[in-house]
């Protein structure tokens, strides 16, 4: 029984000298960066702090090592959350369709909106068809009679070329009308000059590919612009020096260091015709293998007869890494002339109370080692009600390194994984000699002789 004590003793102790201490509360010589956040402040009233790019930048990518101290070192507790406003629901109603007729070149509806309608600010045409291209003008009535224009667009989808498709009308204001006449020209303005055809590397555009005769329209949808849509406020950052090189498959490389949160990317481009896929990446590594695909779209920029469709952004996740590429597959093209890089973010903002009127807070960042705090004050300012809140700005000042920053022992992985191989090399030390104390031990007790008689050794 005692040598079991020892043995489990012997494997124990290791164990305990290994496991690290649990977490003592973060105090401001554990952050690198420091910024004031300046105003004058007034016990419990609730503050609004926006995350510029040089905090976010200075930060974990989960933004787990920000803290706000008093003018005492005493930490204030705080949220973080994204600046979304939820939307309410906009009221959509579909159309009644009262009389319709084909003169010419020109298809006529007549539609009436519901008794009970509110004013809207578009209308979607639900068409099934794909390759079609044409000329659409809007008008409202409130007797028949007397029509007066509200919008002129077209409606097109060029899917089965390139990914353009829009079959929806917006109207500058909201319109009231009950009755509505919606014209559409069977051949839209930018084909009756003559076929568009274009060519440029590997993209091949011809309208004459499109369909010409009547629509199918399913139904006509409202949607009143009364209710609040969601509303999303973004920072950006655009950066014109970027590392740009050219990959053994004549791809087109953007490489950016910025440790930001990425939603959107766009590239500002010199070229006038292109269509071009383009793979968007990031890494917290230092390696260039381990990069991630986040995204992938396609960005282009088509003339299409008067109207020219554009489209220079990317959308991605909203994750935050530490460099980004951008991958641009160019095929036989030659590379696209890249001016600028811009990324977007949802824009975070830090809310916290106040402790105390008159007092002095400085938001600290910079350290990844820090577990990321718990605060009351999530349960209270929330994604669904932050919009609501009475609250106050407070800037920031300028980020500079902190004076007082005290470096932990354990600085990096490396660290971490020598004192882990430490540790193993010590318990299988230790488990070996427990081993062969053991073994020891046994073979004397086997080869002690019996007594003799009287029960003395001889």
């Amino acid at each position: 029984m005692k040598l079991a004590t020892l043995f489990c003793g012997l494997l124990i102790l290791p164990l305990v000298t290994a496991t690290p201490l649990p977490a003592t509360t973060a105090s401001p010589d554990d952050f690198r960066y420091a910024a004031p956040l300046t105003g004058e402040l007034t016990r419990d009233t609730l503050y609004r702090v926006r995350l510029n790019a040089d905090l976010l930048e200075k930060c974990g990518p989960q933004l787990g090592d920000i803290r706000v101290f008093d003018g005492q070192g005493q930490e204030i507790p705080y949220t973080i959350l994204p600046d979304i406003t939820p939307a309410q629901p906009v009221a959509t109603f579909t159309f009644q369709v009262i009389d319709y007729a084909t003169r010419d070149d020109v298809s006529r509806l007549i539609l009436e909106a519901p008794a009970d309608f509110q004013p809207i600010r578009e209308m979607e045409l639900v068409i099934p068809q794909k390759d079609f291209h044409k000329g659409v003008a809007v008008f409202g009535s409130h007797n028949r009679r007397d029509w007066k224009l509200l919008a002129e667009d077209a409606v097109f989808d060029f899917t089965s070329q390139v990914d353009l498709r829009r079959t929806t009308i917006m109207f500058d204001t909201p319109a009231d009308y009950r009755f509505f006449r919606m014209d559409i020209r069977q051949d839209a303005p930018a084909e009756s000059a003559g076929q568009l055809t274009f060519r440029y590397g590997d993209l091949y555009f011809n309208s004459g590919n499109i369909r010409h005769g009547l629509l199918k329209i399913n139904e006509v949808v409202g949607r009143t612009g009364k209710m609040r849509r969601q509303t999303v406020n973004y920072d950006e950052q655009t950066f014109t020096s970027f590392i740009l090189k050219t990959d053994r498959f004549r791809n087109t490389i953007v490489e950016i260091d910025a440790a930001l949160p990425l939603d959107r990317v766009e590239l500002d481009v010199g070229n006038t015709i292109y269509y071009r896929t383009v793979q968007v990446l990031g890494t917290n590594s230092d390696k260039e293998d381990r990069f991630l695909r986040l995204a992938t779209g396609v960005v282009h920029s088509i003339p299409l007869g008067t109207i020219k469709q554009v489209r220079q952004e990317i959308d991605c996740p909203g994750l935050s890494y530490r460099r980004y590429r951008l991958v641009v597959e160019n095929g036989d093209n030659p590379p696209l002339d890249i001016r600028r890089v811009t990324f977007y973010w949802i824009r975070r903002n830090l809310f916290l109370a106040a402790r105390d009127t008159g007092g002095t807070y400085t938001i600290h960042v910079g350290n990844p080692q820090v577990a990321p705090p718990n605060y009351d004050l999530r349960n209270f300012i929330r994604a669904d009600n932050w919009f609501l809140q009475s609250y106050q700005p407070l800037p920031v000042g300028e980020l500079r390194p902190n004076p007082d920053y005290v470096a932990p022992v354990l600085t990096d992985g490396k660290n971490r994984l020598e004192q882990i191989i430490l540790t193993a090399a010590v318990i299988l030390v230790v488990v070996l000699l427990a081993a062969w104390l053991v073994t020891l031990l046994r073979r004397g007790t086997e080869t002690k002789p019996p007594p003799g008689p009287g029960g003395i050794q001889p």
